[in-house]
């Protein structure tokens, strides 16, 4: 397990791995922090001490000195005391028109153009009675070509009762990180100091922390369980226990489960002497009680070895036979042009008042940068809920598209290709990923019945590892909606006159303009227009040559057009035929003579006689 340094302007932050990891993808996105360098440093998490002997103090701006050569900036007196250390110098630094500095600024120690040679160091720590003990510093240049002189440099040392130590000497541009580990025994007191000689103009360095710590790490321990979720049916998952730092004996854990009802495990677990991990096994429980998904929560604790506790979540999945409400997804919008979040969903179905008990609405899309698609970014929990006659909407707190919502909720819709689905008895957490291969077809279905899905696609996305959908994948049946021309779909509902069909809304809605309709029948198609007994009776198509015949009665006498779709004008928009037929005024029974190229493609097309 890892942690890392990141460097901002106020000093370093440890971060574990996870969260560096999201930050990263984050900063694909707008971000309000500025980082004025990243630095990386892996660092063992167990690598923290049960004591700090010292830590530099550089949260007060101003200790140190400032001169120029002008006058108005004179040079102070060396040596000077800044809160638990001092700098000081044998030979004035030379001086020019700007300022030059060694002083604390922000949270930190830094010089820029100082001029020449000066040194640091922290006041005495007492470290009688110790063995051992770690100076840590973190440190970096600021400017460029920092030591272009043969005299420049950077040099740490350390002083042990009176006795000066060097350590590394540095002469070229980036970190100057110090991490010792330093034999105290004997000693009675350590300073921790450094020399520099830098001159030019932006040249000089920032120093991020100095500590000093007794060098007996913490004892901490990491627990994890895999998989995270198992099925009743004997399922079993795999516990894992790690520790930073190996006890000298055996150590024997405590194992509990907060339900022994559903899931079982030894009731202790020894790491052996010497060793940094033991793993055991946690068994589901198997019952007959028809009672969906149960989150088990396993804690290994130590008793009296210092290495306090961890937990981990586990999700029994049921077995019993269970039928789930006839629910489908009838609206959903993800985003509008307004401020705050337009975020809803609605469900529909056949049965009154049904109960949504056990029936969840999961949301599967991009995860991290290592994750890739197949990502579940949301899972909410129904269960309790019941359907307001034939509907029930959830919406996001800050939308205004729904006024009197069955469920406020802040909702994870993404915008970006996702798939939306609603299944039974959901036994995984967000953040688990279904896809590991990325190869669009989920690798589990960790759910009881799935219910309904639908996918939505952002024409900029692509279908890339990290891009996929998956409802067509899940059931050919399922709708893939989408592109909303160079927009993502933000609005689709089903056509109240074929419920078999999806309509793309508008993306760009103020309130009134918005064909919403959440807790409502839908609206569908809008109808072309068009005589009332007017009919295609006839279509030849030539795919050798794109050569198309429509014959049409009942039309009357008017001009129309022609237009085309793929799918009806779900995710191919009607498109108006180009080239040897647009318009023309016909009477009652006349043919339509066109060419039309897609034709030839093989691929099903739809035809349509629109009035104008």
């Amino acid at each position: 397990m890892w942690q890392f340094l990141v460097k901002g302007p106020a000093g370093y932050l440890s971060v574990s791995l996870q969260a560096l990891v999201s930050s990263l993808f984050l900063l694909k996105k707008p971000c309000l922090m500025k980082f004025y360098s990243l630095l990386i440093v892996p660092v063992l998490i167990g690598l923290s001490y049960s004591a700090d002997l010292y830590e530099a103090d550089f949260s007060v701006d101003g200790q140190g000195s400032t001169h120029d050569s002008s006058g108005a900036d004179e040079l102070e007196a060396s040596p000077i005391q800044g809160a638990n250390w001092s700098i000081f110098w044998d030979v004035d630094p030379a001086t020019d028109g700007s300022t030059n500095r060694f002083i604390t600024e922000g949270g930190l120690l830094i010089s820029d153009d100082w001029g020449g040679e000066a040194f640091f160091e922290t006041e005495e720590i007492d470290v009688s009675g110790l063995s051992t003990v770690n100076i840590l510093a973190f440190a970096s240049t600021r400017g460029s070509a920092v030591f272009n002189a043969a005299a420049e440099g950077f040099h740490w040392y350390f002083v042990l009762d009176g006795i000066q130590t060097d350590g590394p000497r540095v002469t070229t541009d980036g970190s100057l990180d110090f991490d010792e580990s330093v034999d105290v025994s004997g000693v009675s007191s350590l300073k921790v100091g450094f020399s520099f000689n830098v001159n030019g103009a932006g040249d000089g360095f920032d120093i991020s922390s100095i500590t000093v710590n007794d060098g007996v790490p913490s004892p901490e321990m990491s627990f994890m369980l895999s998989p995270t979720s198992i099925s009743e049916n004997g399922g079993v998952s795999l516990g894992t226990i790690e520790v930073n730092v190996a006890p000298e004996a055996d150590l024997t854990l405590s194992v509990e489960i907060s339900d022994p009802s559903e899931a079982v495990s030894q009731a202790t677990v020894t790491i052996p002497g010497g060793s940094l991990m033991a793993t055991f096994e946690v068994s589901a429980q198997n019952d007959t009680l028809s009672d969906g998904p149960q989150a088990v929560v396993v804690t290994v604790k130590d008793p009296v070895g210092g290495y306090g506790e961890a937990q981990a979540s586990l999700v029994v999945a049921d077995d019993e036979p269970f039928t789930p409400a006839e629910v489908v997804l009838n609206e959903i919008r993800i985003n509008a042009n307004q401020a705050g979040d337009a975020e809803y969903f609605e469900l529909k179905s056949s049965e009154l008042n049904a109960s949504l008990d056990r029936i969840w609405l999961v949301v599967i899309a991009e995860g991290s940068a290592a994750q890739n698609s197949g990502v579940v970014v949301e899972a909410l929990d129904l269960s309790g809920k019941v359907m307001d006659g034939n509907f029930f909407v959830a919406a996001d707190p800050e939308q205004s598209f729904v006024s009197d919502p069955d469920m406020v909720v802040s909702l994870n819709f993404v915008d970006d290709n996702c798939t939306i689905l609603v299944v039974s008895d959901f036994a995984s957490i967000v953040g688990d990923d279904l896809d590991g291969d990325d190869d669009g077809t989920l690798d589990s279905a960790p759910w009881g019945q799935l219910l309904d899905a639908v996918s939505l696609i952002n024409p900029d996305a692509g279908f890339g590892e990290d891009e996929q959908v998956y409802a067509a994948t899940l059931d050919p049946g399922f709708a893939v909606i989408g592109p909303d021309g160079s927009y993502l779909v933000a609005h689709a509902y089903r056509d109240s006159n074929d419920p078999s069909q999806w309509v793309q809304g508008i993306y760009f809605a103020d309130d009134a303009e918005a064909g919403d309709t959440p807790g409502f029948d839908n609206g569908g198609v809008v109808d072309p227009g068009g005589e009332e007994n007017a009919v295609i009776s006839r279509i030849s198509v030539d795919a050798s040559t794109g050569r198309v015949v429509l014959t049409a009665t009942g039309l009357g006498t008017a001009t129309y057009v022609i237009q085309s779709s793929a799918d009806l004008g779900v995710s191919d928009p009607w498109s108006e035929i180009s080239g040897g037929f647009s318009e023309v005024d016909v009477a009652e029974g006349v043919e339509f003579i066109f060419t039309d190229l897609e034709a030839t493609t093989g691929q099903r097309l739809f035809y349509r006689i629109v009035g104008q």
